[in-house]
């Protein structure tokens, strides 16, 4: 088939240049070495003037910053006034060391911090043993009383006397032995 030539209607004449290898890519634009690079275009006026309203804020905001005196909020024990507090947290925590919980008890005057303990104090008030042992009838209204029975079923005797062979199975019962037996001797605790 042979290959039909069109007329061009608008009568320009299309030639070809050479183009130098090196100054232009294969789509015709100037490679990257042979750009020309143009300066930043001139800031606008009013580019110029909002920069320097901001300018004008933030050092404003500035001197704002350092005339106003921060206000430090603190709280101050009113139990032992000389204790002061910056955060309320620690105030609270501290508060808790005044408080004390009391024996209700008739002429009982037994108070603590921990409600833990006052519960195991009000059992020496009433005639509750809830401590029951399983190898004999013996009751406590303790859970360190019971411990310190069970060792008597076991034989087991973990105290000893550093002055001594003697071992038992309560630190009350080796404080009372240091105390009969070694009394002359100048240092009697463990």
């Amino acid at each position: 088939m042979d290959v039909l030539e069109e007329e061009n209607p608008l009568h320009i004449e299309i030639k070809t240049t050479n183009v130098v290898k090196g100054f232009k890519n294969n789509v015709g634009r100037p490679t990257r070495k042979h750009e020309i690079l143009f300066s930043a275009p001139p800031k606008s006026i009013i580019s110029l003037l909002l920069r320097e309203e901001k300018d004008n804020k933030q050092e404003i905001q500035n001197e704002i910053e350092e005339k106003t005196v921060e206000v430090v909020k603190k709280w101050t024990c009113e139990f032992c006034s000389e204790r002061i507090f910056y955060k309320k947290s620690e105030y609270k925590k501290h508060l808790m060391t005044h408080k004390a919980y009391k024996c209700d008890y008739p002429n009982c005057s037994y108070a603590t911090k921990f409600t833990s303990n006052l519960k195991t104090h009000k059992r020496t008030h009433s005639s509750d043993y809830p401590y029951v042992c399983d190898q004999c009838t013996f009751r406590s209204k303790f859970i360190n009383s019971l411990k310190t029975h069970k060792r008597l079923h076991d034989s087991e005797r973990p105290f000893e006397c550093q002055h001594c062979e003697y071992k038992c199975n309560s630190g009350s019962n080796l404080k009372k032995h240091c105390t009969r037996k070694h009394s002359n001797t100048a240092n009697n605790n463990r």
